[in-house]
């Protein structure tokens, strides 16, 4: 993967593969052919590659590529990953190195259960499912630790999970998470304001901030205002 520098503030990333531009990346038994992974791939490479020792978490693994990924890419690397759907749990058993410990649950705001569905190969805890599934907070995997970078995929509940780590934010470095509105509210204003809330108070605590556009050639864009913010924001939501 590449990088081709357009100013201090914008990024564009171009994919690795000749003959399909959304090829994805490959570790392992993996191969994600989906241009978010391989932007998330960008981005983690340049927070994590060499050989100081760093500490993540993956909360979301579905297939396992990302965690897969950062401990290839820094062979000093740990990383705790959440998985609350049985069958990717399950599958990625005979995978696993001693460098990546999975745990079969949920990430949220609470412990006890969350309603989960399966749909094909997809996932998502939002507020119906077929079944529910075990859950917790984060607290003791972060508790008393430094984190180099938390990665957040979700389907549906990143924010809930944003919120958590509020009171952990100085001892947290980075954190690459999903963002779509429409899942937070039943109304456009709702959806908009929810999401507004949560990244502007991230913006409080971290000194930078880059969104990714995956409309046309993925575009890595730093967010520096209030303003920007709330633009990138209402035209996710009107976008997807």
């Amino acid at each position: 993967m590449t990088s081709e520098q357009k100013s201090p503030e914008s990024y564009v990333i171009f994919m690795d593969s000749e003959t399909d531009p959304r090829y994805g990346i490959q570790i392992h038994h993996i191969r994600s052919g989906n241009d978010g992974d391989v932007c998330n791939a960008f981005v983690s490479y340049e927070l994590l590659h060499g050989t100081e020792s760093k500490y993540c978490i993956d909360i979301g693994v579905d297939e396992g590529w990302w965690s897969f990924f950062v401990t290839d890419i820094n062979p000093a690397l740990q990383v705790d990953s959440f998985e609350p759907n049985p069958l990717s749990y399950s599958s990625l058993q005979r995978y696993l190195h001693n460098r990546i410990t999975l745990h079969n649950i949920a990430i949220s705001d609470k412990t006890g259960s969350l309603p989960f569905t399966l749909n094909g190969g997809e996932s998502n805890s939002r507020s119906t499912g077929e079944f529910e599934v075990s859950c917790q907070s984060l607290e003791p995997y972060i508790q008393n630790k430094s984190v180099d970078l938390i990665k957040i995929v979700t389907e549906g509940h990143d924010l809930i999970i944003l919120k958590t780590l509020y009171p952990y934010l100085k001892q947290i470095k980075a954190i690459l998470f999903e963002c779509t509105p429409y899942w937070y509210g039943v109304t456009k204003d709702e959806c908009i304001q929810t999401t507004v809330s949560v990244v502007s108070y991230l913006k409080t605590h971290y000194a930078h901030m880059y969104v990714l556009s995956r409309r046309g050639k993925p575009i890595l864009t730093e967010l520096q205002t209030m303003e920007e913010i709330q633009d990138f924001i209402e035209f996710s939501y009107t976008t997807n």
